[in-house]
């Protein structure tokens, strides 16, 4: 039995993680063409905050979907747990590099290294990008869930995937294909699921009483 009272909170987390996302990217791109730190500094809180968030309403599709492939729905918790851990530690260094600027300079091209923890948005966007993935493929075919929803979440996925490798091919942020990516998946893609989910899960919550 799917538990009513945690299904009305992942509803309400997933409408919040639309919301960071759309406030991320917004922030990043400011902190990216203006170089502002606030900007830099609010992208940081949201990626950290969003991280922990994304996760209960991972937990909650899980729960939606374990009937339809158990083992399908066991690999795309554990994405999305590494996507959500790589986001929150992610997020907590940059807001850490904002908040306690090194007094040394760095050496050169030390300031170009990838996080260690999360190199150039493997957790954040890839892993994170395959959980939607394989939680698209199984909301797609589970009865009481739109299939349009679950053909978004496979397209957001998808983009979250393409970020990533052109985050780590192409490298440079400000190339247009990466930002027209970017831009589809964090304004578009991305914040649509999420809304979308958070109502589905919030109707699911009420037709199913008070449990």
């Amino acid at each position: 039995m799917r538990s009513a009272t945690y299904e009305r909170f992942a509803g309400l987390c997933a409408i919040a993680v639309a919301v960071g996302g759309l406030v991320y990217s917004i922030a990043f791109m400011t902190n990216l063409k203006t170089g502002n730190v606030s900007a830099g500094k609010v992208a940081a809180v949201v990626l950290m905050g969003g991280g922990i968030l994304s996760l209960v309403v991972m937990v909650a599709i899980y729960g939606l979907v374990r009937d339809v492939d158990a083992d399908f729905a066991r690999l795309g918790l554990l994405l999305a747990t590494l996507g959500a851990l790589g986001s929150t530690v992610h997020g907590g260094s940059d807001l850490a590099r904002f908040l306690h600027k090194v007094s040394q300079p760095l050496p050169k091209g030390l300031g170009d290294l990838p996080n260690a923890v999360d190199p150039r948005g493997l957790l954040t966007f890839a892993m994170s990008g395959l959980a939607l993935v394989v939680f698209g493929f199984l909301l797609v075919r589970t009865p009481s869930i739109p299939v349009r929803l679950g053909q978004v979440g496979f397209v957001a996925g998808g983009l979250l995937v393409i970020v990533y490798l052109g985050r780590l091919i192409i490298l440079n942020p400000k190339n247009p294909v990466v930002l027209a990516v970017a831009s589809a998946s964090g304004f578009l893609a991305g914040p649509g699921f999420f809304v979308w989910l958070g109502l589905v899960l919030r109707r699911g919550a009420a037709r199913s009483g008070p449990a």
